[in-house]
């Protein structure tokens, strides 16, 4: 079995994979490397956000992420250069810098922007990044955070009124699709934001996330209970641990490859594999013919599933 690339010096919270096949690992605490698309090596971390980052999309070189200040009472966005990344203010200096008015920016930005309410999702379309703000609405910009268009806030008929609170944002070439808590879904046009049809999937349980690949929908409810749909027919369900932490489709397996509590599990048509893991998982990619399992320990292992 081929030797295994070096351990990340961060605890890893989400990783995302480049156009270039570099991979963007980001702390807990808002520090980022970036690693080699031979995985071999990577940059010194650095950390430029005032605080832990929220969501996060990569395009091209450039991330994209949003960050909150509870004590501030503000959320902001911010564009960051992968390649010339530069260190912020420590958290020490953050917390001094809470009795005066000044908000902490986000060192070495490209751009940075104040929100008017709480980002709750965030995901790449074809011209940019469209993201939802809680009880504002949804909108889409450019990398160079021009406004593409947005869209007013959504509104299911719901009993309860968390259950319209957006968990989720899928995209294609094409369409932009939007998923509550409740199973609420609107699909906007991307390119306009044009609404082309809405309405509400019923499940047995609220839902935590969405996942989609061309007509495969994969859906995780509160319960753990997962559920694949190709189109609107019932493919295969599953159960996972707890909190899913990454979800990527193996094209080859006509698979969801998902990192459950400790857990990593292959579901697909026909095809279910679950096998225990003694780390956490956050990421996974595929080099040299294997998958390769990135751990929030910031170490790599192989995969245990079929390959």
């Amino acid at each position: 079995m081929a030797s295994l690339p070096p351990s990340l010096p961060i605890r890893v919270n989400v990783a995302h994979k480049m156009d270039d096949d570099r991979v963007v690992a980001i702390s807990t605490d808002g520090e980022i490397v970036v690693i080699e698309s031979d995985l071999q090596s990577f940059s010194q971390p650095k950390t430029p956000f005032p605080a832990s980052i929220t969501n996060s999309v990569v395009i091209g070189n450039k991330l994209i992420a949003t960050w909150l200040s509870h004590e501030f009472r503000e959320a902001r966005m911010a564009c960051v250069d992968l390649d010339n990344l530069e260190d912020g203010i420590s958290k020490s200096e953050l917390r001094l810098s809470q009795s005066s008015e000044q908000i902490p920016q986000v060192s070495g930005a490209l751009w940075s922007k104040s929100l008017n309410a709480e980002p709750l999702a965030m995901v790449n379309i074809p011209n940019g990044v469209a993201f939802v703000l809680w009880k504002r609405g949804i909108y889409a910009i450019t990398v160079e955070a021009d406004e593409l268009w947005r869209s007013e806030h959504i509104v299911w008929d719901e009993k309860y009124p968390r259950f319209n609170e957006i968990i989720s944002m899928n995209s294609d070439h094409e369409n932009l699709y939007i998923w509550s808590k409740g199973g609420g879904w609107k699909i906007l046009a991307n390119e306009t934001g044009d609404v082309i049809s809405m309405g509400k999937k019923e499940f047995e349980w609220t839902l935590k996330n969405t996942h989609m690949h061309e007509t495969m929908k994969l859906f995780l409810q509160e319960n753990n209970k997962i559920i694949l749909l190709d189109g609107n027919e019932l493919v295969s369900t599953g159960i996972v641990n707890g909190p899913t932490s990454y979800t990527i489709y193996d094209k080859e397996m006509n698979s969801w490859r998902i990192a459950g509590w400790r857990q990593e599990m292959l579901l697909g048509n026909n095809i279910q594999q679950t096998v225990e893991n003694s780390e956490i998982l956050v990421f996974s990619i595929k080099r040299d013919n294997r998958w390769l399992n990135l751990a929030n320990s910031g170490e790599w292992t192989h995969s245990m599933l079929t390959v």
